[in-house]
This record gives structure tokens, sequence and C-alpha cells, in this order.
């Protein structure tokens, strides 16, 4: 069976697009993104570019795509088929009229400002994500990716041995409020939002250090983020429940400077895939 893959959209006006360049993949970070150029998102795209795309996403981690106009929710759900079976969120219920899409709306708490892996609460998270930006603000709203397999290469060696060793245990049971340093204007929104996010508590214990199973990288897999919260378990023994804080050098990894970074400000229609 296939892995999982997640989708997350709003909603807007769409036109039909065509695409005249040739199919190019041009790299936009030092260690993560690319922006694929000379495609057109569809589900009957021929295997070949279906498999460029792929290759680009093992690669570089994550992918831009501009002008995506088109795609409706039906036809993102339907592209996302093409690289394995489709799962909607474990608790936050799918957008009306589809059956796998979440729908991102920052006005009913589901933005996020903290430094995630999607829904690594549950035994098999999705590899991929789908995010498609269509109703954008004309100020901030722009989405950052770190690179965890350039994060765990780079560790010193006694950090990098440590954690192939650890295991970390994972929760959708987190607090956003608890970590912000103002109040939001949506709180109801966001207090509703949260009582549904947790209305089944998951808790899964996760190897800290995931090897890949295309590529054979290693990949830092941390919680503490949106909706996370992730405990670190003693090596030699995983259930004894004992717990302590992540070291310095792994927590600070997951953001360790622009080179390992992708900062993309989206513009209405543009989509992106990312390599869980």
């Amino acid at each position: 069976m296939s892995e999982p893959v997640t989708l997350a959209s709003t909603d807007a006006v769409r036109q039909p697009v065509t695409s005249n360049e040739p199919f190019q993949v041009r790299p936009i970070g030092g260690h993560v993104s690319a922006e694929v150029r000379g495609v057109t998102l569809a589900a009957d795209l021929d295997d070949a570019i279906i498999a460029e795309i792929n290759a680009a996403l093992l690669r570089h981690k994550v992918l831009f795509f501009r002008d995506q106009s088109h795609l409706d929710d039906a036809a993102q759900e339907a592209f996302a088929e093409r690289f394995g079976e489709t799962v909607a969120h474990p608790t936050v219920p799918s957008k009306e009229s589809t059956s796998r899409l979440l729908e991102l709306d920052s006005k009913h708490g589901t933005r996020a400002n903290s430094w995630h892996t999607d829904v690594t609460f549950v035994d098999a998270y999705p590899k991929i994500s789908i995010l498609r930006g269509v109703v954008i603000p004309p100020v901030g709203g722009d989405t950052v990716w770190a690179n965890t397999a350039t994060a765990y290469s780079t560790l010193p060696q006694p950090l990098r041995e440590l954690a192939d060793g650890l295991w970390a245990l994972h929760s959708n049971s987190y607090d956003y409020a608890a970590t912000r340093n103002t109040p939001s204007v949506d709180d109801e929104s966001e207090r509703a939002y949260r009582k549904q996010f947790t209305s089944t508590l998951y808790e899964t214990e996760h190897p800290v250090v995931r090897v890949h199973p295309e590529t054979g990288e290693r990949t830092l897999v941390l919680g503490r983020a949106n909706g996370l919260k992730t405990h670190l378990l003693v090596a030699s023994n995983v259930r004894t429940g004992v717990y302590f804080a992540v070291p310095a050098g792994l927590r600070d990894q997951r953001r360790e400077g622009p080179q390992g970074q992708a900062r993309r400000y989206f513009s209405g229609h543009q989509s992106s895939t990312r390599r869980g």
C-alpha cells in the first residue's frame, strides 16, 4: 500500500491555464526548495512527468508551482492521488464536498506560527503535504520550511549518535495559547478549533531519526510545534516513561539557518508540495 498524502486548501474563483514552457526544476534555497516550471498540475499527467516531480521532491524536499489557477478542490485531490493514497486529518473534518481536503483559514484558528511536521501524532504520518494558496493576505502569510536531513547531517557527531538512539512521544495535546506572546483577536474561533483538534487524543512513539524509505537519508522528526507536544524518551528503555528536555543542539538544528530553510510568500493560485 502506498504511503498517505495530506492536502490543504482554501476556496476561490479559478480560471483554466495552460503551460507552454518546457518542464524545468529551478533550485531556490541552498539546501531546500525548488520551483517547477512548464507543468500544469492535473491527475492525467504522464507517468514520466509524475516521476520527474517525485524525483525533484526527493532531492529538494519542497517544490513550488506557480500559476495553477485551474485547480479546484476536486482537481487538487485527484492530482494528489497520483502520489499515493490520500488521507483525511484524524480529528478535524474535511472541507465540505471533499473527501480528504483540510481547509486552512486563519480566521478559524488554523494558522500556525511554529515548526512542525504534519500529523506526527499518528503512527503512519503522511509522506507528502500539498498546500494550495488561493486567498492570501496582502501582507504576511508567508510559509517557511526547513530541511531536516541537512539538520541531521550537520549535527556534531556526538549529537548524531545521541539522536540515533532516541525515541519521542508525539501527541496532539498542545496548547497554542500558552506559547503566544500576544492575545489573538480570534480567541473564540481558536478555542473552538483546538477543541476539535483534540477531540480524540493521540500519543505515538517515533524514532527521533527517521530513515527515508526511498532515499535512505536520515532526518530529524521533532515535534513541539503546531498542535504537537513531544517528549524525548530514554533511549535504553523507551517504555520507562522517563523524560528529559530536548538537547539544545537538536532543538536549534531544526532552524539551522537560511541555507537550510525555504521561505515563500504565496500569491494567489500557487501550490507547494512538501515531502515529509
